[in-house]
């Protein structure tokens, strides 16, 4: 787990209390990994000739 999400998550702690804020926390957390996922994924088919 990187430093900079460790660090989001103790700033954002208070905020979660608000079931509202700790669902679009969880969302844009979720929707971020999966492009991060995706991204990679097309750039390694890219860089191994799949593409």
């Amino acid at each position: 787990m990187s430093y900079a999400f460790k660090i989001k998550s103790i700033a954002r702690f208070n905020e979660l209390k608000d079931r509202k804020m700790a669902e679009y926390y969880l969302i844009g957390t979720l929707a971020s990994i999966t492009f991060a996922l995706l991204v990679g994924i097309v750039v390694r088919a890219f860089l191994m000739g799949g593409m």
